[in-house]
Protein backbone atom coordinates (compact mmCIF):
# COMPACT_ATOMS: atom_id res chain seq x y z
CA UNK A 1 0.00 0.00 0.00
CA UNK A 2 1.59 3.47 -0.83
CA UNK A 3 2.36 5.36 2.24
CA UNK A 4 0.53 7.92 3.44
CA UNK A 5 0.55 10.34 6.42
CA UNK A 6 -2.16 12.60 8.17
CA UNK A 7 -0.65 15.32 6.83
CA UNK A 8 -0.76 14.09 2.55
CA UNK A 9 -4.21 12.43 3.71
CA UNK A 10 -5.57 15.72 4.96
CA UNK A 11 -5.25 17.20 1.43
CA UNK A 12 -6.76 14.23 -0.13
CA UNK A 13 -10.10 13.19 1.66
CA UNK A 14 -11.74 14.57 4.23
CA UNK A 15 -14.39 12.41 6.67
CA UNK A 16 -18.32 12.89 6.61
CA UNK A 17 -20.79 11.25 8.40
CA UNK A 18 -24.98 11.29 7.75
CA UNK A 19 -27.31 11.34 10.50
CA UNK A 20 -31.01 10.26 9.48
CA UNK A 21 -33.78 10.33 12.18
CA UNK A 22 -37.47 9.12 11.62
CA UNK A 23 -40.45 8.61 13.54
CA UNK A 24 -40.68 4.66 14.24
CA UNK A 25 -44.27 4.08 13.23
CA UNK A 26 -44.26 1.19 15.74
CA UNK A 27 -45.41 0.48 19.39
CA UNK A 28 -44.12 -2.02 21.95
CA UNK A 29 -48.07 -3.01 23.47
CA UNK A 30 -47.30 -4.88 26.87
CA UNK A 31 -50.75 -4.87 27.51
CA UNK A 32 -51.42 -7.35 24.51
CA UNK A 33 -48.19 -9.28 24.83
CA UNK A 34 -49.67 -10.02 28.60
CA UNK A 35 -52.63 -10.82 27.04
CA UNK A 36 -51.44 -13.53 24.65
CA UNK A 37 -49.18 -15.02 27.60
CA UNK A 38 -52.48 -15.37 29.46
CA UNK A 39 -54.61 -17.00 26.95
CA UNK A 40 -51.89 -19.85 26.65
CA UNK A 41 -50.92 -20.02 30.21
CA UNK A 42 -47.03 -18.47 29.41
CA UNK A 43 -45.27 -16.33 31.72
CA UNK A 44 -45.46 -12.59 30.60
CA UNK A 45 -41.69 -11.71 29.90
CA UNK A 46 -41.84 -14.81 26.71
CA UNK A 47 -44.18 -12.62 24.83
CA UNK A 48 -43.02 -8.94 22.99
CA UNK A 49 -46.06 -7.63 20.76
CA UNK A 50 -45.15 -4.88 18.66
CA UNK A 51 -48.14 -3.26 16.42
CA UNK A 52 -47.27 -0.58 13.56
CA UNK A 53 -49.03 2.85 14.14
CA UNK A 54 -49.09 3.29 10.22
CA UNK A 55 -49.98 0.92 7.60
CA UNK A 56 -46.13 0.05 5.82
CA UNK A 57 -47.78 1.12 2.36
CA UNK A 58 -48.50 4.39 3.48
CA UNK A 59 -44.57 4.81 4.39
CA UNK A 60 -43.30 3.21 1.77
CA UNK A 61 -41.79 5.81 -0.67
CA UNK A 62 -40.71 7.35 2.55
CA UNK A 63 -38.42 4.64 3.62
CA UNK A 64 -37.01 3.86 -0.06
CA UNK A 65 -35.39 7.43 -0.16
CA UNK A 66 -33.87 7.27 3.41
CA UNK A 67 -32.67 3.51 2.04
CA UNK A 68 -31.36 5.41 -0.82
CA UNK A 69 -29.94 8.27 0.81
CA UNK A 70 -27.74 5.97 3.37
CA UNK A 71 -27.18 3.40 0.62
CA UNK A 72 -25.33 6.07 -1.90
CA UNK A 73 -23.32 7.50 1.21
CA UNK A 74 -21.98 4.10 2.04
CA UNK A 75 -20.89 3.13 -1.79
CA UNK A 76 -19.38 6.19 -2.46
CA UNK A 77 -17.17 6.51 1.12
CA UNK A 78 -14.63 4.44 2.62
CA UNK A 79 -14.63 3.05 6.44
CA UNK A 80 -12.88 5.26 9.16
CA UNK A 81 -13.90 4.59 12.38
CA UNK A 82 -16.73 3.60 14.23
CA UNK A 83 -18.45 6.97 15.18
CA UNK A 84 -19.92 7.06 12.31
CA UNK A 85 -17.45 8.96 10.06
CA UNK A 86 -16.24 7.47 6.86
CA UNK A 87 -13.69 8.61 4.35
CA UNK A 88 -14.41 10.66 1.21
CA UNK A 89 -11.60 10.84 -1.15
CA UNK A 90 -11.18 14.13 -2.86
CA UNK A 91 -11.83 12.71 -6.10
CA UNK A 92 -15.21 11.43 -5.68
CA UNK A 93 -15.98 14.34 -3.61
CA UNK A 94 -18.02 16.40 -6.28
CA UNK A 95 -19.88 13.34 -7.43
CA UNK A 96 -20.94 12.71 -3.99
CA UNK A 97 -21.79 15.76 -2.95
CA UNK A 98 -24.19 16.42 -5.81
CA UNK A 99 -26.13 13.21 -5.57
CA UNK A 100 -26.34 13.48 -1.94
CA UNK A 101 -27.96 16.66 -1.71
CA UNK A 102 -30.60 15.64 -4.54
CA UNK A 103 -31.25 12.38 -2.51
CA UNK A 104 -31.87 14.61 0.75
CA UNK A 105 -33.95 16.51 -0.78
CA UNK A 106 -36.21 13.79 -2.31
CA UNK A 107 -36.45 12.10 1.12
CA UNK A 108 -37.09 15.79 2.53
CA UNK A 109 -39.77 16.25 0.08
CA UNK A 110 -41.19 12.75 1.37
CA UNK A 111 -41.06 13.97 4.93
CA UNK A 112 -43.46 16.46 4.08
CA UNK A 113 -45.57 14.32 2.03
CA UNK A 114 -46.01 12.31 4.66
CA UNK A 115 -46.75 14.43 7.42
CA UNK A 116 -49.46 16.01 5.33
CA UNK A 117 -51.29 12.93 5.09
CA UNK A 118 -50.77 12.18 8.65
CA UNK A 119 -54.07 13.08 10.02
CA UNK A 120 -55.86 10.74 7.74
CA UNK A 121 -53.49 8.15 8.35
CA UNK A 122 -53.74 8.24 11.75
CA UNK A 123 -57.41 8.03 11.25
CA UNK A 124 -56.74 5.22 8.99
CA UNK A 125 -54.86 3.27 11.64
CA UNK A 126 -57.64 3.53 13.53
CA UNK A 127 -59.86 1.42 12.07
CA UNK A 128 -57.27 -0.96 11.30
CA UNK A 129 -55.83 -1.41 14.83
CA UNK A 130 -59.28 -1.66 16.24
CA UNK A 131 -59.11 -2.11 20.34
CA UNK A 132 -55.60 -1.86 20.29
CA UNK A 133 -55.51 1.99 18.87
CA UNK A 134 -54.43 4.28 21.42
CA UNK A 135 -54.53 7.98 21.06
CA UNK A 136 -51.54 8.92 22.77
CA UNK A 137 -49.36 6.44 20.62
CA UNK A 138 -49.42 9.06 17.88
CA UNK A 139 -47.54 12.72 18.19
CA UNK A 140 -49.03 16.03 17.09
CA UNK A 141 -48.05 16.56 13.81
CA UNK A 142 -46.15 19.67 14.68
CA UNK A 143 -44.08 17.53 16.86
CA UNK A 144 -44.03 14.84 14.81
CA UNK A 145 -41.30 17.07 12.28
CA UNK A 146 -38.85 17.53 14.54
CA UNK A 147 -38.20 13.77 14.57
CA UNK A 148 -37.33 13.75 11.01
CA UNK A 149 -34.06 15.05 9.54
CA UNK A 150 -31.72 13.63 7.07
CA UNK A 151 -28.43 15.64 7.88
CA UNK A 152 -24.82 15.45 6.14
CA UNK A 153 -21.48 16.86 8.07
CA UNK A 154 -17.88 17.04 6.83
CA UNK A 155 -14.71 17.57 9.14
CA UNK A 156 -11.10 17.28 8.11
CA UNK A 157 -9.02 14.39 9.01
CA UNK A 158 -7.04 13.98 12.15
CA UNK A 159 -3.52 16.43 11.25
CA UNK A 160 -0.83 15.80 14.17
CA UNK A 161 0.48 19.24 13.19
CA UNK A 162 -2.88 20.65 14.26
CA UNK A 163 -1.68 19.86 18.40
CA UNK A 164 -1.23 22.69 20.01
CA UNK A 165 -1.71 21.40 23.24
CA UNK A 166 0.93 22.87 26.07
CA UNK A 167 2.28 19.35 27.14
CA UNK A 168 6.09 18.02 27.36
CA UNK A 169 7.68 16.70 24.36
CA UNK A 170 7.84 13.57 24.89
CA UNK A 171 4.31 13.30 25.41
CA UNK A 172 3.46 15.41 21.99
CA UNK A 173 5.36 12.55 20.26
CA UNK A 174 3.03 10.22 21.81
CA UNK A 175 0.45 11.54 20.72
CA UNK A 176 1.58 12.58 17.27
CA UNK A 177 1.98 9.02 16.96
CA UNK A 178 -1.16 7.95 18.17
CA UNK A 179 -2.37 9.80 15.22
CA UNK A 180 0.02 8.30 12.40
CA UNK A 181 -1.35 5.13 13.98
CA UNK A 182 -5.21 5.70 14.08
CA UNK A 183 -4.86 7.24 9.99
CA UNK A 184 -2.45 3.50 9.00
CA UNK A 185 -4.99 1.75 10.56
CA UNK A 186 -8.16 3.53 8.55
CA UNK A 187 -6.38 3.48 5.46
CA UNK A 188 -5.83 -0.25 5.74
CA UNK A 189 -9.44 -0.73 6.64
CA UNK A 190 -10.25 1.20 3.57
CA UNK A 191 -7.87 -0.22 1.38
CA UNK A 192 -9.15 -4.12 2.24
CA UNK A 193 -12.63 -2.70 1.62
CA UNK A 194 -12.24 -1.74 -1.89
CA UNK A 195 -10.31 -5.00 -2.27
CA UNK A 196 -13.29 -6.89 -1.08
CA UNK A 197 -15.90 -4.54 -2.73
CA UNK A 198 -14.13 -5.77 -5.75
CA UNK A 199 -13.94 -9.35 -4.65
CA UNK A 200 -17.98 -9.52 -3.51
CA UNK A 201 -19.17 -8.07 -7.04
CA UNK A 202 -16.90 -11.00 -9.41
CA UNK A 203 -17.52 -13.67 -6.89
CA UNK A 204 -21.79 -12.99 -7.78
CA UNK A 205 -20.87 -13.37 -11.26
CA UNK A 206 -19.32 -16.28 -11.51
CA UNK A 207 -21.69 -17.82 -8.79
CA UNK A 208 -24.57 -16.63 -10.85
CA UNK A 209 -23.39 -17.93 -14.33
CA UNK A 210 -22.08 -21.19 -12.11
CA UNK A 211 -25.52 -22.02 -11.21
CA UNK A 212 -27.15 -20.74 -14.86
CA UNK A 213 -28.73 -23.37 -17.60
CA UNK A 214 -30.53 -24.14 -20.53
CA UNK A 215 -32.44 -27.51 -20.25
CA UNK A 216 -34.63 -28.92 -22.82
CA UNK A 217 -38.50 -29.30 -21.34
CA UNK A 218 -40.79 -31.07 -24.06
CA UNK A 219 -39.82 -29.25 -27.10
CA UNK A 220 -38.70 -26.10 -25.26
CA UNK A 221 -35.99 -24.75 -24.04
CA UNK A 222 -35.98 -23.12 -20.70
CA UNK A 223 -33.60 -21.19 -18.71
CA UNK A 224 -32.82 -22.01 -14.89
CA UNK A 225 -31.42 -19.84 -12.19
CA UNK A 226 -31.50 -17.06 -14.99
CA UNK A 227 -29.47 -13.60 -14.09
CA UNK A 228 -30.14 -9.84 -14.16
CA UNK A 229 -27.91 -8.25 -16.19
CA UNK A 230 -26.72 -6.19 -12.99
CA UNK A 231 -24.47 -8.67 -12.63
CA UNK A 232 -22.57 -7.07 -14.84
CA UNK A 233 -23.27 -3.82 -14.84
CA UNK A 234 -22.70 -4.20 -10.94
CA UNK A 235 -19.06 -4.71 -12.28
CA UNK A 236 -18.73 -1.74 -14.71
CA UNK A 237 -20.00 0.45 -11.81
CA UNK A 238 -17.84 -0.37 -9.13
CA UNK A 239 -14.72 -0.45 -11.75
CA UNK A 240 -15.31 3.41 -12.46
CA UNK A 241 -15.90 4.09 -8.37
CA UNK A 242 -12.69 2.29 -7.45
CA UNK A 243 -10.11 4.49 -9.00
CA UNK A 244 -12.19 7.58 -7.58
CA UNK A 245 -12.15 5.98 -3.50
CA UNK A 246 -8.33 5.02 -4.18
CA UNK A 247 -7.02 7.18 -1.72
CA UNK A 248 -3.62 5.50 -1.10
CA UNK A 249 -2.98 5.36 -4.80
CA UNK A 250 -2.31 1.27 -4.44
CA UNK A 251 -1.26 0.06 -7.48
CA UNK A 252 -2.49 -3.57 -6.94
CA UNK A 253 -5.68 -2.25 -6.92
CA UNK A 254 -5.77 -0.03 -10.00
CA UNK A 255 -4.45 -3.42 -12.02
CA UNK A 256 -6.79 -5.42 -11.27
CA UNK A 257 -9.87 -3.29 -11.32
CA UNK A 258 -8.54 -2.99 -14.83
CA UNK A 259 -8.32 -5.93 -15.38
CA UNK A 260 -11.77 -7.16 -13.84
CA UNK A 261 -13.17 -4.23 -16.23
CA UNK A 262 -11.60 -5.92 -19.22
CA UNK A 263 -12.10 -9.26 -19.01
CA UNK A 264 -15.80 -9.30 -17.12
CA UNK A 265 -17.03 -5.89 -17.55
CA UNK A 266 -17.27 -5.73 -20.92
CA UNK A 267 -19.22 -8.67 -21.30
CA UNK A 268 -22.83 -8.82 -23.07
CA UNK A 269 -25.47 -10.59 -20.48
CA UNK A 270 -27.76 -11.56 -22.99
CA UNK A 271 -24.91 -13.46 -25.01
CA UNK A 272 -23.56 -14.43 -22.08
CA UNK A 273 -27.01 -16.37 -21.58
CA UNK A 274 -27.08 -17.50 -25.09
CA UNK A 275 -23.41 -19.56 -25.37
CA UNK A 276 -22.21 -22.02 -23.35
CA UNK A 277 -18.63 -21.31 -24.11
CA UNK A 278 -18.33 -17.60 -23.59
CA UNK A 279 -20.09 -18.37 -20.10
CA UNK A 280 -17.32 -21.00 -19.52
CA UNK A 281 -14.55 -18.34 -20.19
CA UNK A 282 -16.50 -15.61 -18.31
CA UNK A 283 -15.91 -18.53 -15.38
CA UNK A 284 -12.61 -19.35 -15.87
CA UNK A 285 -11.54 -15.94 -16.02
CA UNK A 286 -13.61 -15.06 -12.96
CA UNK A 287 -12.11 -17.59 -11.03
CA UNK A 288 -8.63 -16.06 -12.19
CA UNK A 289 -8.86 -12.64 -10.98
CA UNK A 290 -10.98 -14.04 -7.30
CA UNK A 291 -7.43 -16.42 -6.62
CA UNK A 292 -5.38 -13.45 -7.21
CA UNK A 293 -7.74 -11.22 -4.56
CA UNK A 294 -7.65 -13.71 -2.25
CA UNK A 295 -4.84 -12.35 -0.38
CA UNK A 296 -5.81 -8.87 -0.31
CA UNK A 297 -9.28 -9.74 1.87
CA UNK A 298 -10.00 -10.65 5.01
CA UNK A 299 -10.10 -13.97 7.04
CA UNK A 300 -13.50 -13.55 7.58
CA UNK A 301 -14.67 -12.77 3.63
CA UNK A 302 -12.31 -16.00 2.84
CA UNK A 303 -14.16 -17.84 5.65
CA UNK A 304 -17.46 -17.06 4.06
CA UNK A 305 -16.81 -19.04 0.86
CA UNK A 306 -15.71 -22.17 2.55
Amino acid sequence: MTKTDSKSLATSALLVCINCSRWGYRKVEDELASKTAKDVHADDGMFHTTKRLIAKEAVKDLDSTYSQFKSHFYVNTLPWDDSGYRLLPAANYLDFAESARKLREEALAQVDKFLKLYPTLRDNAQKKLGDAFRESDYPSTASLRYRYGVEIHFKPIPDKADIRIDVPAAELKRISADIDGEVRRALERATTDMFERLYHVVLAMRDRLKEYKVVTKGKKQVREHSFRDSIVTNIKELCELLPKLNVTQNAELDRLVAEVSKSLGGQEPEQLRDNDDLRKEAIKKADSLLAKMEEYIGADVKAMEV
